[in-house]
């Protein structure tokens, strides 16, 4: 259940750095350098393999897809 959570939180960081790297975000002053889409990724990344190690490989692809949409129409 950790591993889950945890994934959850990667992933809200996922979103959160890829949302304030784009030219149209309203939730930082001046948007985040390009660099940062890099580590948005490798988290995302992270937050797949720790999914991978608690639930069944097509379970985790669907919970981080869905996870990440339901984030990005939230934000």
């Amino acid at each position: 259940m950790a591993k889950i959570l945890l994934s959850v939180m990667l992933l809200s960081l996922t979103v959160l750095l890829w949302y304030g790297t784009t030219k149209h975000q309203r939730l930082f002053p001046k948007p985040l350098n390009t660099s940062w889409r890099l580590l948005a990724l490798v988290t995302a990344i992270a937050a797949s393999g720790l999914l991978t190690l608690q639930l069944a490989v097509s379970a985790s692809v669907f919970f981080s897809l869905l996870v990440l949409m339901l984030l990005m129409m939230l934000l």
